[in-house]
């Protein structure tokens, strides 16, 4: 599989090995992200943008790893909804709570 099918294609299954390798290199370079925004030496909106690109490339190896555990690939929306959720700035909703 090459690393563009890898990376944007649906379709296939990968291993758990290349499933942790892509999540730790995600971990890595949103920690360096925000690392840098905090810093100031990098604008948010170039962090948002980042984070954005990254966003399907995630969610190709979420399915494929899906696809290993015979599992439909549809499933990755509700994890990537979640993590959207989770990841969410609650004090917005503080006015309606």
């Amino acid at each position: 599989m090459t690393l563009q099918q890898w990376c944007f294609s649906f379709k296939g299954r990968i291993g758990r090995r290349d499933f942790w390798i892509w999540m730790g290199l995600w971990l890595a370079l949103m920690a360096a992200a925000f690392t840098l925004a905090n810093y100031q030496l990098v604008a948010i909106q170039s962090i948002a943008f980042f984070i954005v690109a990254l966003l399907w490339p995630t969610a190709a190896v979420l399915v494929k790893r899906l696809h290993d555990r015979n599992k439909a690939g549809w499933w990755a929306l509700l994890l990537i909804l979640a993590w959207m959720l989770a990841a969410g700035n609650w004090q917005m909703l503080a006015p309606i709570w």
